[in-house]
């Protein structure tokens, strides 16, 4: 008898880029690389570098249910909103 691979629906993921905002200036701030240390321990490579310094991008690993994918996007939102506002 084959083994068997258990079966596996169709998933979902999202990537999101995101610009950095110095809060008081109101401009965008050359700041990855001070954000993505604070990102590592909570979302570990669900958010790295983009292009440039101005951005960090956050994606949620593959999902195989709505709410499952809208619980992993209030994580890494969460997590860059926290280590860019610090």
């Amino acid at each position: 008898m084959a083994d068997h691979l258990p079966t596996v629906g169709p998933t979902v993921g999202v990537e999101e880029e995101y610009f950095l905002v110095d809060a008081a200036q109101r401009t965008v701030a050359a700041a990855a690389s001070r954000v993505l240390p604070r990102l590592k321990p909570v979302v570990g490579d669900l958010a790295t570098g983009e292009a440039s310094q101005y951005q960090v991008e956050g994606k949620t690993p593959p999902c195989t249910t709505l709410g499952e994918l809208e619980q992993a996007l209030r994580r890494v939102r969460a997590a860059i909103t926290s280590a860019a506002a610090a």
